[in-house]
């Protein structure tokens, strides 16, 4: 059973760092922590419900347009 787990685990990891590369894929979990770890002290000072979900909402276009930069920067790349 943990055969299949390893074996599985290294081809997500070869498939995911032959897509975005190495250090982005690898680096990815630790913006995301990074930025939650810092930006969480933040959002407790804002008051009012609809602030925060206009953050949220923000920090969701914020992913999106990283992981864009993440395929845009890895497709420039392979085409060079």
């Amino acid at each position: 059973m943990f055969d299949v787990l390893k074996s599985m685990i290294k081809e997500e990891w070869r498939m995911h760092s032959s897509l975005f590369g190495h250090s982005g894929f690898a680096l990815f979990p630790v913006f995301i922590f990074s930025f939650t770890f810092f930006c969480k002290p933040g959002l407790a000072c804002i008051q009012g419900d609809r602030y925060r979900c206009q953050i949220a909402l923000g920090i969701h276009y914020l992913f999106l347009l990283v992981g864009a930069m993440l395929v845009l920067s890895d497709s420039w790349v392979a085409n060079s």
